[in-house]
C-alpha cells in the first residue's frame, strides 16, 4: 500500500510538471505509459494497462510521437509474453521494430527492441536468434553506456550459454546482475537476482544460492507482481531442498501455491503442484500424494496450453509409475512425453531424427552389401516392416481421431475468441477513455471543474452500457428463437423512427417467429438489419420504412424497404456502412442484395 500511495504522489507531481507547455496529448501520452509501467509490475493489473495501451496508440498515432509509440508496443509484446500468446507477442514486436526503421529511432529504442526480441526467441527456443539478438542488444548498451530496459538481453545471454566453462558462465552472470543495478527498471534486479540464484543453486553453492535467492524476494517485495511473489518463493523452497531443510522447503512451495491460487496464475499453480510432487515422492516417500501432485500440475498446464509444464508432468509420472513397478502407466506416461517432445524440443528433436535417417541410411548401405549373402535376414525385415506399416496406420488412425478432436476444441476456442474480441473491441475503447478521464482529472489541481471532461465520461459510460447490453443479449441462449431477435429490433428500431416522424411497419410471418438462430448468425442479421434501419433513418428522407421477414422453402428471406430518396449505387458502394453489411453477410454464408434508383427509395435484401 505505501509503494502505491507514493506511486500517486509521483504521478500528481509529474502531472504537474507536464501541464505546463506539453500539449494535451503528448502530456496524456506521457503520463499514461509511465502509469502502464506501475500497472504491469507493481499494480499488477494487466487489463486495465492493455486497455490504456490501446487508448495510448492511438494517441501516438494521431500526433506522430513514435518514441512513446515503440514504448507501446513493446509493453504490448511483454504483457503477451506473461500469457503464453507468443504469436501476439512476435506481432508487436514487428510493428515496433517497423517503426523504429521507417523513422530512424535512436539507439535506445533500437536496444529496447533488440533485448525484446531475444527474449522472445528464447521462449520459442530458438536458441540462435535468441542469442543473436541479445549480442546487438548488448553491444549497443556497452557502446552508448544505456540505462533503459538493459537487462533482458543480459539475461536471455545468461540463460542461453548453458555449455560454458564454468569460469566464463560466472563472468556472464556477474555482468548480467551488474546490469541489472544499473537498469533504470527497478524489477529487473530481483529477475537477475534470481537467475543468479539458480545458477548457484545448479552449481551447488548453496549459500550463494540461498543468498540471492532472499535477495530476488527483496526487490520482489519493492516493485514486482503478485506472480513474481510466486516465482521468488518457488526459488527458495529448491534452495532448502537442496540444503536438506524440508520443513522450509514445504513453507514455502506453499505460500507459492496459495498466492497462485488467489490470482489465478496457472503457470505458478503447475510450478507449485510440480514441486509438490517432487517433495512427496522424493522427500515424503509418499507416492499416492505425489501422482496426485503431479496430475493437478499436468491437468493445469494442458488447460493452459503450457507444452512444456505437460512434458515435465508426463516424465515425472513415468518415473514414479515404474518406481512403483506399475510399468503400462508408466510406458503411457512416457509415450504421451516423447509424443509432446517435437512440440516443445523441437530443433533438438529434429537433430536427432536426422541422426536417426542418417545411421538409416547407413544401415541401408549395409543391407544391400549383404543382400545375396543372407535371405533369412532380408525376409525378417521385410515382416518387420510390415509391422512397423500396421502399427504406423493405427498410430494415423489414432491421430486423425485426436485432430478431429482438436478441431471440435478449436471451434469452441474460435468462439470464446470472438466473444472476447467482441468485449475488448466494443468495451475496452470506452472503458480506457472513461479510465483515463477519471484519473487525469483526479489529480488535476482543484482549481474548478471541468464539464468538457464530466460530459464525455458521461457518454462514454452510456455506450458502454448499451453495448454490454447488446453483447449479453447476443450470448443469452434464451433469445435464440427469431422472436426475439425481433423484439430487440423493434426496442432499437421504434423510438427513433417515431423521433423523426417516420411511419413504420414489422411484418414478421409466425413461423419464421418460432425459428431458432444461432448465437453468431443471429448477431450479425441484428447488425445487418438495425445498420439497414439506421442507414434509412439517416440519409434516405423517408416518410415511410417497413421491415419483413418470412420463411421461404426453409430460407430466411428479409428484407428493409423504404421510400425515400435513394441513391446512385455506383458512387455511394465504398460507404463503411454498406461495406459492412456485406462482410457480415459474407460471414454467414447469407445472399446479400442492395436495389436503389434516385427517388424511388432503397430495398435492402438478405436471404440465408
Amino acid at each position: 500500500m505505501g509503494h502505491t500511495s507514493s506511486f500517486a504522489k509521483y504521478q500528481h507531481n509529474a502531472v504537474e510538471k507536464l501541464l505546463v507547455g506539453i500539449p494535451k496529448d503528448a502530456n496524456y501520452l506521457r503520463l499514461s505509459i509511465r502509469y502502464v509501467w506501475w500497472l504491469v509490475h507493481k499494480l499488477d493489473n494487466p487489463k486495465k494497462a492493455d486497455v490504456i495501451l490501446d487508448q495510448s496508440e492511438k494517441i501516438a498515432l494521431k500526433i506522430n510521437d513514435y518514441l512513446s509509440l515503440v514504448d507501446i508496443y513493446l509493453l504490448e509484446a511483454l504483457l503477451r509474453s506473461r500469457v503464453s500468446r507468443f504469436d501476439e507477442m512476435f506481432s508487436y514486436l514487428r510493428k515496433a521494430g517497423k517503426v523504429i526503421t521507417e523513422n530512424k529511432l535512436p539507439v535506445r529504442s533500437q536496444q529496447k527492441y533488440f533485448g525484446l526480441m531475444s527474449n522472445y526467441y528464447w521462449l520459442k527456443f530458438d536458441h540462435a536468434n535468441a542469442t543473436k539478438f541479445a549480442q546487438m542488444a548488448t553491444k549497443l548498451t556497452e557502446k552508448y553506456h544505456l540505462t533503459d530496459g538493459i537487462t533482458t538481453a543480459y539475461l536471455t545471454l545468461a540463460a542461453e550459454n548453458v555449455d560454458v566453462e564454468a569460469k566464463d558462465k560466472k563472468r556472464l552472470y556477474d555482468k548480467m546482475l551488474q546490469a541489472a543495478y544499473l537498469d533504470s527498471d527497478y524489477t529487473q534486479r530481483y529477475l537477475a537476482e534470481n537467475y543468479m540464484a539458480a545458477f548457484y543453486l545448479q552449481t551447488k553453492q548453496l549459500d550463494n544460492a540461498l543468498k540471492h535467492a532472499k535477495e530476488s524476494l527483496k526487490w520482489v517485495e519493492k516493485y514486482g507482481r503478485r506472480a513474481s511473489f510466486s516465482m521468488a518463493w518457488i526459488l527458495l523452497a529448491d534452495v532448502y531442498l537442496e540444503m536438506n531443510q524440508p520443513k522450509l522447503a514445504k513453507e514455502y512451495i506453499y505460500k507459492s501455491l496459495k498466492m497462485s491460487e488467489k490470482i489465478e496464475d496457472l503457470n505458478r499453480m503447475a510450478d507449485s503442484y510440480t514441486l509438490l510432487g517432487y517433495f512427496h515422492f522424493y522427500i515424503e516417500k509418499d507416492t499416492e500424494k505425489a501422482i496426485n501432485y503431479y496430475l493437478k500440475a499436468y491437468e493445469i498446464a494442458k488447460k493452459n496450453g503450457n507444452a512444456t509444464g505437460e512434458y515435465g508432468a508426463y516424465e515425472s509420472l513415468a518415473t514414479i509409475y515404474a518406481d512403483a513397478k506399475k510399468y503400462e502407466k508408466a510406458f503411457w506416461y512416457q509415450q504421451k512425453a516423447i509424443a509432446l517432445k517435437d512440440s516443445v524440443f523441437s530443433k533438438d528433436w529434429a537433430l536427432k531424427m536426422n541422426k536417426l535417417e542418417l545411421e538409416k541410411k547407413e544401415s541401408s548401405l549395409n543391407l544391400m552389401a549383404i543382400k545375396n549373402k543372407n535371405t533369412v535376414l532380408q525376409r525378417n525385415l521385410v515382416i518387420s516392416a510390415i509391422g512397423f506399416i500396421v502399427i504406423m496406420s493405427l498410430g494415423g488412425f489414432y491421430i486423425l481421431n485426436s485432430r478431429n478432436k482438436f478441431r471440435r476444441l478449436q471451434e469452441q476456442q474460435n468462439l470464446r475468441n470472438r466473444l472476447s474480441a467482441d468485449l475488448h473491441d466494443e468495451i475496452g475503447s470506452s472503458l480506457s477513455s472513461i479510465s483515463i478521464l477519471s484519473e487525469m482529472l483526479a489529480m488535476q489541481p482543484k482549481t474548478g471543474s471541468n464539464p468538457e471532461v464530466m460530459q464525455q465520461i458521461s457518454n462514454d459510460a452510456r455506450k458502454v452500457i448499451e453495448k454490454m447490453d447488446e453483447i449479453i443479449w447476443t450470448i443469452n441462449p434464451n433469445n435464440d428463437e427469431f422472436l426475439n431477435l425481433e423484439a430487440r429490433l423493434k426496442s432499437y428500431a421504434v423510438p427513433l423512427l417515431e423521433s423523426k416522424g417516420i411511419d413504420f411497419n414489422f411484418d414478421f410471418s409466425g413461423d419464421l417467429e418460432n425459428r431458432n438462430i444461432e448465437m453468431e448468425k443471429r448477431k450479425d442479421i441484428y447488425l445487418i438489419l438495425k445498420e439497414a434501419i439506421n442507414n434509412a433513418i439517416k440519409y434516405s428522407d423517408c416518410t415511410h420504412l417497413e421491415v419483413k421477414g418470412i420463411l421461404e422453402n426453409e430460407k430466411i428471406k428479409l428484407t428493409v424497404a423504404d421510400n425515400g430518396k435513394g441513391f446512385d449505387q455506383n458512387v455511394i458502394t465504398q460507404r463503411n456502412g454498406l461495406k459492412n453489411m456485406k462482410h457480415r453477410a459474407e460471414s454467414l454464408g447469407a445472399k446479400f442484395e442492395i436495389k436503389s434508383k434516385m427517388d424511388e427509395g432503397t430495398i435492402i435484401f438478405l436471404k440465408l
